[in-house]
């Protein structure tokens, strides 16, 4: 939703129409290709390298690839996760509203939330492992190199 509201109009067209994967695979996959670029500068900038020392030939550029890679990866897996665990969140609190009376309308009930927080918290512990894997071990080849 937040997507939506800071898109161009003639992408809201598309995504009104329910037409999304084709606008928005272009739109994501050239801002990825956009901070994996930003992060490779930051990394020639840090490692003092001139624009003429930039190849793929170069040992110092062959070994701070594969380091700066999963950062962008790593926000999305991270994403990802947050939509998947709030999915799950949805899917407990949905029948809620269609078993307890006057949930809905504001009256008085009693909600599971002590289910609702257990599932929560599962959720998001089972789901931040990888991208907390992922945003720790390039630090760890930094320090080992």
């Amino acid at each position: 939703m937040s997507d939506l509201a800071r898109s161009s109009e003639s992408l809201r067209g598309w995504i009104s129409l329910g037409n999304t994967p084709q606008p928005w695979q272009g739109l994501r996959n050239w801002k990825c290709c956009l901070d994996r670029l930003a992060l490779f500068a930051a990394f020639k900038t840090s490692a003092g390298l001139e624009a003429q020392d930039l190849s793929l030939t170069e040992p110092m550029v062959v070994i701070g690839l594969p380091m700066v890679q999963p950062f962008p990866s790593g926000r999305a897996m991270t994403m990802k996760s947050v939509g998947r665990a709030a999915e799950d969140m949805i899917t407990e609190i949905r029948p809620q509203f269609k078993e307890i009376d006057g949930l809905l309308e504001g009256r008085e009930g009693s909600s599971q939330t002590a289910q609702l927080v257990l599932t929560s918290r599962q959720r998001q512990l089972s789901e931040m492992v990888l991208p907390g894997v992922v945003a720790v071990k390039p630090s760890d080849w930094c320090i080992a190199w």
